[in-house]
């Protein structure tokens, strides 16, 4: 979150595409607990509408990381993961065209569209409670 932040501050346009629908049942409840902060730092949230998203992966400029790491403390810390760095300009223009169509079958969320999921807010941090286990 603080690195988002940062980037936003610098200029960077940071855009963020979440699944709507989890095989994890509280995760999508999870996720939206994190969405008025990220708002607020200035990152587009995009809330994929064509099924389960389980994509990993950061595009940044030229860089592409993807893999099996989730953004979590599981992920980094007990679970055996795999990431590669990819930079070749073929595949960072087929990855950013999936992305781009990935945005076009997603919804964004903005302010207003909030006041809806605070409602189940509540919910979804029960979960942030347990996340580093998660």
């Amino acid at each position: 979150m603080k690195a988002l932040a940062a980037a936003c501050d610098r200029g960077v346009e940071v855009r963020l595409i979440v699944g709507n629908k989890s095989d994890v049942f509280f995760f999508p409840l999870l996720t939206a607990t994190y969405y008025t902060d990220l708002l607020r730092m200035g990152v587009r949230v995009f809330v994929y509408q064509r099924g389960i998203l389980h994509a990993k992966l950061m595009l940044i400029d030229e860089k592409c990381i993807i893999g099996s790491s989730n953004l979590n403390h599981r992920s980094y810390y007990h679970d055996l993961e795999l990431d590669v760095v990819l930079d070749s300009a073929s595949a960072i223009g087929a990855i950013n065209t999936y992305m781009e169509r990935d945005i076009v079958d997603s919804l964004e969320i903005k302010s207003p569209e909030l006041k809806g999921i605070n409602r189940v807010k509540l919910l979804g941090w029960l979960p942030r409670i347990f996340r580093y286990w998660s």
